[in-house]
């Protein structure tokens, strides 16, 4: 039977029918259980026997049933990650880190982005394919909304401010990072300083941290709190308006690196150079940041970082631990030319 199959072109009429585990076995010459067993990774199998069925999978073609091996193993070695746009470069950087992640535990990752109105029927999705595990980035959902939807599988919010009990917490240090980013413009001579972020940035609860982290450092040396929320529509109108006022001389640091390049633009066209005249900020060090001819200094919430810790607590859960985790990653800032009146080093 399965020669026939091997021999049989591929342009022949009729569905192939499914190569099973069975098949494997009789071309392998060994058991099913050992079969089996090589699939799952089980180091019990003999060398010999494990080249034979690895042999054999690649000549036939054979794929796991995931359905199957999910009922048998009660897992389905899937993690779930949900995203709230990859209009963000900073949300497409943590997918791909964590993609990373889950290649090193062997594990298989789903991803799928919504918007607050949607973002219950995308976890129940994820639920419903028996995942191991959920990775909720910046959810909309309130606590005890987000904790009946999860209860019964491990979860792990990213880049947020808080947690409900049962899920685990990782995020970057947005109001020290926001801090780090408002200090360098303060130290370089910019002022004022205005914090700039839009109605969609205020949307996300980091949002919140990364002004109180602004505010701290100018409080604390003197100088007005100016943050200034506006909307898509009204980020022209509210740089013109600050370069009216000011002229030139100040400084702003954007919610984020995309915020920070809408400022720039308007800047650019009203003739100031930035850098030298204005000095502009942003967050998440995206590859926005390293763009040659406007480098932007950026603060860094090391994605690989939160990657490889939402992934470990996912496991931890799936191993038995009961209590809660909030984990907060150290930021790191990136000096470019855009804060630098002088050379950047």
């Amino acid at each position: 039977m399965l020669d026939k199959l091997e021999d049989s072109p591929d342009s022949q009429e009729g569905p192939r029918m499914r190569i099973t585990q069975t098949d494997v076995a009789r071309m392998a010459g060994v058991s099913r259980q050992t079969v089996s067993l090589v699939v799952n990774d089980d180091p019990r199998v003999a060398p010999s026997s494990r080249q034979a069925v690895l042999k054999a999978i690649e000549k036939s073609g054979y794929r796991v049933n995931a359905t199957a091996r999910s009922l048998a193993t009660a897992s389905s070695g899937v993690i779930g990650m949900l995203l709230p746009n990859l209009n963000n470069p900073f949300y497409a950087v943590l997918a791909q880190q964590t993609r990373e992640a889950c290649d090193a535990e062997r594990l298989g990752l789903f991803i799928a982005t919504s918007d607050s109105a949607r973002e219950k029927s995308a976890i129940e999705r994820f639920l419903d394919f028996g995942v191991d595990g959920l990775l909720l980035v910046s959810p909309r959902h309130k606590a005890h909304e987000l904790a009946a939807l999860t209860r019964g599988t491990p979860a792990v919010i990213l880049t947020a401010s808080s947690a409900p009990a049962g899920i685990d917490l990782v995020r970057a240090d947005d109001e020290g990072g926001s801090a780090l980013v408002t200090g360098d413009l303060m130290d370089e001579g910019y002022a004022p300083v205005i914090h700039i972020c839009t109605d969609i940035d205020m949307e996300s609860e980091t949002a919140s941290l990364r002004q109180a982290g602004y505010a701290s450092v100018v409080t604390s040396r003197g100088q007005d709190v100016l943050t200034r929320v506006v909307s898509d529509q009204d980020i022209v109108t509210t740089v013109k308006d600050i370069i009216a006022r000011y002229g030139s001389g100040f400084g702003i640091v954007a919610h984020n690196d995309m915020t920070a390049f809408r400022v720039i633009s308007v800047l650019l066209q009203a003739g100031l150079t930035i850098g030298q005249d204005v000095g502009v900020a942003g967050f998440d060090n995206t590859y926005l940041a390293r763009f040659p001819g406007t480098e932007l200094t950026s603060v860094d919430q090391e994605a690989e970082q939160l990657s490889k810790l939402a992934i470990r607590l996912v496991l931890e859960r799936r191993e038995g631990r009961t209590d809660d985790v909030e984990i907060a990653v150290p930021t790191k800032l990136v000096k470019r030319a855009s804060t630098s009146r002088g050379e950047v080093t």
